[in-house]
């Protein structure tokens, strides 16, 4: 999800390239500078998901079982062992990434950027 997140993080197009797991097909997908999708090949072309449950490593627990598949026939193997998962289109795995991307930022802009360094023991 890294991958459709950060271009519009960083304000740079981006050329997203994977092979498929599933068929070792090639996904390739771009981005322009605002993080749209402007193009998907092949069309068909998904982004499996898990819900992390529980409290494991969240790399092993989430990113791990992120992948780019050629279409949902190709993701079949994995959707069987992965009884959770689920396989989003580009756009749909988009949304889903911007939504957690702009939760983040939120949440972090929020935070007061210059904590308050005085202590009261020591104020005049």
């Amino acid at each position: 999800m890294d991958t459709l997140i950060f271009p519009a993080l960083i304000g740079k197009a981006a050329t997203i390239e994977s092979i498929s797991p599933g068929s070792g097909t090639p996904v390739k997908i771009t981005t322009g500078a605002d993080g749209t999708v402007t193009s998907v090949q092949p069309a068909t072309a998904g982004v499996s998901l898990v819900n992390p449950e529980g409290t494991g490593p969240v790399r092993s627990a989430f990113c791990n079982q992120v992948h780019y598949f050629a279409s949902r026939e190709d993701a079949r193997t994995w959707l069987e062992t992965h009884p959770g998962g689920e396989v989003l289109d580009i756009e749909a795995a988009h949304r889903a990434g911007a939504a957690i991307a702009a939760a983040m930022l939120s949440a972090a802009t929020a935070e007061d950027p210059a904590p308050d360094t005085r202590h009261d023991c020591c104020a005049p």
